[in-house]
């Protein structure tokens, strides 16, 4: 099993202070995968590799339980994209993208990159490609530069600890398993289900566990992410 260690909400509101943030992440420089991969894994727990292997049009709406569409991501594996693969067949699932991630922009910073370059595939192009994944540059920043900067990091403790971080979180607020396992990409344990199962609707997914990722250091002080927010219109040009 890879242990690893979860962020406490201390670690989190370090991590996502704006003085830290924004001057480490580079946003400025047009860093977008510095700025967006910690984001997107602390609200969905997708894996790195999940992340970085996104192509815009994994970022699409899909109909919910009514006439209303949702925002979601859409992890699978594609043939004709020979650079993105599963690490288990229940890994490939709908995940509901979380309200903070829509209120920083994220829809808003995929469709300028759409409009700047319309041959443009995948979310975070500027990342290479190496050793079968494109995970290496955030990888390196985040766990040998940004978490030793904030004297946050140990021997468990690296950019896999958000996947901790959701699980735990949830499991803390008495989700119930079969969602968590739904966003996490964790195998049901029932060998038909998990082949031959169909994911819930994002309705479901959201209202029942998306949403309940609040993070706060105090019953009543939840962690301020909307200081994070940029003007993506500048940024992207």
């Amino acid at each position: 099993r890879d242990e690893r260690d979860r962020f406490s909400e201390k670690d989190l509101k370090k991590i996502f202070q704006k003085e830290n943030y924004i001057h480490f992440t580079n946003i400025e420089k047009r860093r977008y995968e510095l700025y967006w991969t910690p984001l997107i894994g602390l609200f969905s727990g997708l894996r790195l590799g999940e992340i970085t292997s996104l192509y815009l049009d994994n970022i699409r709406e899909i109909s919910g339980n009514h006439r209303e569409k949702r925002w979601c991501i859409d992890i699978l594996e594609e043939p004709d994209r020979p650079d993105k693969h599963l690490k288990t067949l229940s890994s490939k699932r709908i995940v509901p993208i979380h309200k903070t991630l829509l209120d920083l922009g994220f829809i808003e910073f995929v469709n300028l990159l759409k409009k700047k370059d319309p041959n443009r595939e995948r979310v975070f192009q500027e990342l290479p490609y190496r050793s079968g994944n494109y995970n290496q540059n955030v990888s390196r920043w985040f766990n040998t530069r940004y978490l030793p900067s904030l004297s946050l990091k140990t021997d468990k403790i690296n950019f896999h600890s958000f996947r901790h971080t959701v699980s735990d979180h949830l499991k803390q607020k008495g989700i119930e398993p079969h969602f968590v396992n739904e966003l996490l990409g964790h195998t049901t344990g029932n060998i038909d289900q998990d082949r031959y199962g169909k994911g819930y609707n994002p309705d479901i997914l959201y209202n029942n566990c998306v949403k309940k990722i609040l993070y706060q250091t105090s019953h009543n002080r939840l962690i301020d992410f909307k200081s994070l927010k940029v003007d993506w219109k500048k940024i992207i040009g």
